[in-house]
């Protein structure tokens, strides 16, 4: 067992007084691209996000196991056949926020389980928000 593992379970037991929540199977998942990989993704904006593009993405081909091929552009769509062979484990996505009259553009990774740099970005909790509506964001 190592270090990470230990803290995670002493965490659990001392401070959240649940030892099991350390064996939880899902506890790192915090994100999942499921939403966008089955059938059309839906990436429409709401609320604050005005517009959403998707910039990147990179799929795990289903017969080689180990390539992936990433798909980047202006505007970029990912087709049903893009979908069909391949997992998607990472997008590249440009929101546009609309505060005070102007927008902003905000450009950010997911790469489940757990990887993002919206913690860095401006407006990061409105993102939050929009990806947790969007099935994206799982807590």
């Amino acid at each position: 067992m190592g270090d990470r593992e230990r803290y995670v379970r002493s965490f659990a037991r001392i401070i959240l007084g649940d030892a099991s929540l350390a064996d939880d199977p899902a506890r790192d998942r915090i994100y999942t691209l499921k939403p966008l990989q089955v059938g059309s993704p839906e990436l429409a904006g709401s609320g604050r996000v005005s517009a959403v593009e998707l910039r990147k993405a990179k799929l795990k081909l289903s017969a080689s196991g180990s390539e992936i091929r990433t798909i980047e552009g202006n505007g970029l769509g990912l087709t049903k056949a893009d979908l069909t062979y391949g997992e998607l484990v990472e997008v590249k996505l440009r929101l546009t926020l609309t505060t005070d009259g102007r927008d902003d553009k905000v450009t950010f990774t997911v790469e489940p389980p757990c990887l993002t740099d919206i913690v860095k970005k401006k407006h990061a909790e409105t993102i939050a928000d929009y990806l947790r509506g969007k099935g994206v964001l799982l807590r």
